[in-house]
């Protein structure tokens, strides 16, 4: 059943992809924090354009802090979109819990079929995860099934949805095509905020939100939300920084030397992944490494590795190229003048990781 409801405020703050999980206690102080900032701005209105919560069991068991945090707001309301995270458990297939069975407090509202918001200034279109599909009624939520439930727009309207649009963003296979490119034009929307896609993008009146946090290893760039004007039907991003920014860097390794190519200093709010390649000589020596690492980018709020071009020398002692190489750059750099010696650790550099890459790790 589809129906219409008045709600208030001239901005509107609209954030998505939180993925808040009990088990990652920082992504809370994620939801913390935007709300201190939509305070601050005295918005009355938070929409939430999907998976604010990792999965259903997070939804359940965070339900009461969630609503307390709202409860100590003035924020009048919460219409939340609801995500494939917000209903499933995408990691286990496993479903304990209905989020329509879930109550997160009197300020919320959660959207679970496609409904109709009319505001002062402008009405919202909420448009949530399709998620059930059966051949009888083909996809759930069609959109050109929609078209006579809502009245052509009295305002301008916008519309806030979490689901894919493969043929406008390349590469996006794995995002069903549920909204089509003719989604704003079916529905007389002159915007379309767009969840599910990490990655803030704009095409014509399509605006992808971003992730609000950095959720999985290379979402580079600020994570954050959007305030919309509904006076002005103008938009501006804000940087959340306890959302994280992702930052990666190859680091090269030759027993127990380091060399580190690119940025020293990072910001505290960094997730920093080190692509470790080269050669050690044990286990031990690369626990080393990691350590000297760790206490080195102690004051970042993520980081993590990657060794797969991390070798034991054990694994190379015996192949003929690398016994050569080695003992003829070792009598090089020592017979180089200072000057040279940094050509030759570069020599060294590039010859290892052509080494590795070509297989002679297999020796």
């Amino acid at each position: 059943m589809f129906f219409f409801r008045i709600i208030g405020g001239m901005k509107i703050a609209i954030i998505s992809d939180i993925h808040i999980s009990a088990s990652l206690p920082w992504t809370q102080k994620v939801w913390e924090a935007f709300l201190s900032r939509v305070e601050a701005e005295a918005i009355p209105l938070v929409v939430i354009g999907g998976d604010l919560f990792e999965s259903i069991d997070d939804a359940h068991e965070l339900r009461g802090w969630f609503s307390r945090t709202l409860e100590k707001t003035k924020i009048s309301r919460v219409l939340w979109v609801a995500g494939n995270h917000d209903l499933t458990n995408p990691s286990t297939g496993t479903q304990l819990y209905e989020l329509s069975d879930m109550h997160f407090g009197e300020k919320v509202e959660v959207c679970l079929v496609p409904d109709l918001y009319v505001e002062e200034d402008v009405e919202i279109l909420a448009y949530p995860f399709p998620l059930a599909r059966t051949e009888e009624e083909g996809e759930r939520f069609s959109p050109s099934r929609l078209l006579a439930h809502f009245p052509p727009p009295e305002k301008r309207r916008i519309a806030v949805v979490h689901a894919g649009l493969a043929s406008w963003i390349p590469q996006m296979s794995e995002e069903a095509e549920v909204v089509p490119k003719a989604f704003a034009k079916m529905f007389q929307c002159e915007r379309v905020f767009m969840g599910h896609i990490h990655q803030r993008k704009e095409e014509g009146v399509y605006r992808t939100i971003g992730s609000a946090r950095v959720w999985r290893k290379g979402e580079e760039g600020d994570h954050g939300y959007l305030v919309y004007d509904t006076e002005g039907h103008t938009e501006r991003f804000e940087v959340l920084p306890e959302g994280r920014v992702f930052q990666e860097k190859e680091v090269f390794v030759f027993y127990d030397q380091v060399e580190e190519r690119g940025t020293q200093e990072f910001a505290s709010h960094t997730w920093l992944h080190l692509d470790l390649y080269g050669v050690v000589q044990s286990d031990t020596q690369k626990e080393a490494i990691k350590e000297r690492f760790r206490k080195k980018y102690a004051t970042l709020a993520e980081l993590t590795f990657d060794e797969e071009g991390l070798f034991l020398s054990s694994t190379l002692a015996n192949h003929p190229i690398w016994q050569v190489f080695l003992t003829k750059w070792q009598k090089r750099y020592e017979m180089s003048p200072e000057e040279e010696k940094p050509i030759w650790l570069l020599a060294r550099e590039m010859f290892v990781k052509e080494f590795l890459k070509q297989g002679g790790k297999k020796g």
